[in-house]
């Protein structure tokens, strides 16, 4: 709960603007949040693949209930996560403009290949977070595109 809450207000801090620091720009505020992002799904996708693993080593039991592999469909979503966090943190090392795109474009593809869960209704809240996490790149991705034609 206390690691959650951290995050959020982290993240709150990085995209509020400051008056008083000049430094502090909205552009900034996107690349740290892209960033913090990157991060997560690195980590979340660590996570999905943990439970993944372990529903797949039950999977025989799973199918027997719902007739579905649900194992198969956490470890899509985890490796989506996984390479859009590592395209994520080598796009704000490289500053790589198509990266950032590729990261939003698999993270939405993750999410969308995990729609039909089955009986792993943990999964519902990972795609969630893919979803949302899709949407912050293809906005940064978009505001960096606006922001280079002008």
């Amino acid at each position: 709960m206390g690691l959650g809450k951290a995050i959020i207000t982290s993240t709150l801090d990085i995209m509020s603007t400051s008056k008083t620091n000049e430094t502090h720009s909205p552009v900034l505020a996107w690349k740290k949040t892209r960033m913090t992002i990157s991060i997560l799904s690195l980590v979340l996708g660590l996570y999905v693949y943990q439970q993944a693993d372990q529903v797949t080593t039950l999977g025989r039991l799973a199918a027997a209930f719902s007739g579905k592999e649900v194992g198969s469909t956490g470890m899509l979503l985890s490796l989506c996560l996984l390479v859009a966090g590592g395209m994520g943190i080598f796009t704000h090392i490289k500053q790589w403009k198509p990266g950032i795109l590729i990261s939003g474009i698999l993270c939405s593809l993750g999410a969308l290949l995990s729609l039909d869960v089955g009986i792993y209704q943990d999964l519902y809240v990972w795609n969630t977070l893919a979803f949302i996490f899709s949407a912050v790149f293809l906005i940064g991705f978009f505001r960096k595109s606006k922001d280079a034609s002008a």
